[in-house]
């Protein structure tokens, strides 16, 4: 597959590079306990950050470095002037273009057509609404983007509670902020914060919830997502896991462990679950409760860590480590 590597030319400015610092998780697990899965490995892009990877077709691929980007085949793109944007933080792509948050703001790449940059904030998430409308995230809040929009105001900011009160050491007020937005099933916002716990939109009114009200062992949220029967997974910094169903958000206990950092979850194609943490991955299979550890790989080491995972429309895995690229998980 033909790859295109453009290289930014600007240094790296990016707000979680401290994360390296504040998060050495130091699992001793040594060993699986039964979830009963049974993959193979392989490796591409060693030595890159990867932060995003999104798919649209069976070919086509976008994996965000720290430094540039890689893109897959059937690519009609001009991706001339984004030459200085070095981080992408999340990716989306549909049929006709491909959304980005980067640190230099929101970029819409459009098919055969003239390329969009909007210059907000560093923006740390998107999650499309509909055909009209998208959410983003900065350090200012939660936006609701207008697509169709031909000149300014192309954005409209929502009213947030303040959770600066929530923020738990090592971090500060100005992390009271939404990391990450995510729209479920059914079409509540969730927002989880860098610091200050999780925000939910069932759209009558925003529910909070932190470990003073909730099954939350912190209020550092880094990643969600929602299962096939509608149970939400929330990952924790040095929190572990958490799930969100029957209007109860409860604590999650792997394998008696509950202080590591979950950066990323994903469902295999058989539905287990995936716990990307900052020292390796766990599996839980669900419909038996049952845990497996891989903190290393036999051809790739030990103490990687996880910051996305995608799943191709052939059912492999794709896992981004810090610095150690793409490990591509195949369910066998």
């Amino acid at each position: 597959m033909k790859k295109i590597l453009l290289i930014a030319l600007l240094p790296l400015l990016l707000l979680l590079s401290c994360e390296k610092e504040k998060e050495e998780d130091n699992n001793d697990d040594n060993g699986t306990t039964g979830a009963g899965t049974d993959y193979s490995f392989s490796s591409i892009y060693d030595g890159e950050t990867i932060y995003d990877i999104d798919f649209y077709n069976e070919t086509t691929y976008f994996a965000g470095l720290t430094n540039g980007y890689y893109f897959g085949d059937d690519l009609d793109y001009d991706l001339s002037d984004l030459q200085r944007v070095n981080v992408v933080e999340k990716i989306i792509n549909t049929e006709n273009e491909i959304w980005l948050a980067t640190n230099d703001g929101l970029k819409r790449i459009r098919r055969n057509d003239v390329n969009i940059g909007y210059g907000f904030p560093h923006v740390f998430d998107i999650a499309l609404l509909d055909d009209d409308f998208l959410y983003y995230t900065t350090k200012e809040g939660l936006f609701k983007f207008d697509k169709n929009a031909q000149t300014p105001p192309f954005s409209e900011s929502i009213t947030l509670p303040d959770l600066t009160q929530y923020v738990e050491a090592p971090y500060s007020v100005s992390d009271a902020f939404p990391f990450r937005v995510f729209i479920d099933s059914q079409e509540r916002i969730w927002l989880i914060y860098m610091s200050g716990g999780v925000l939910m939109n069932d759209g009558t009114y925003w529910q909070h919830f932190h470990n003073g009200n909730s099954g939350l062992r912190s209020n550092a949220i880094r990643s969600i997502i929602e299962s096939e029967d509608g149970t939400i997974y929330i990952g924790q910094w040095q929190g572990g896991l958490a799930k969100y169903e029957n209007g109860e958000l409860q604590a999650v206990d792997i394998n008696e462990r509950n202080d590591f950092s979950v950066w990323a979850m994903e469902f295999d194609k058989d539905g287990n679950l995936l716990v990307g943490t900052w020292n390796g991955f766990y599996v839980l299979n669900p419909r038996e409760d049952a845990w497996d550890f891989y903190n290393g790989i036999e051809q790739f080491g030990f103490g990687y860590k996880v910051r996305t995972f995608e799943t191709d429309p052939d059912g492999i895995i794709w896992m981004g480590l810090e610095s150690r690229g793409i490990i591509r998980i195949n369910v066998n």
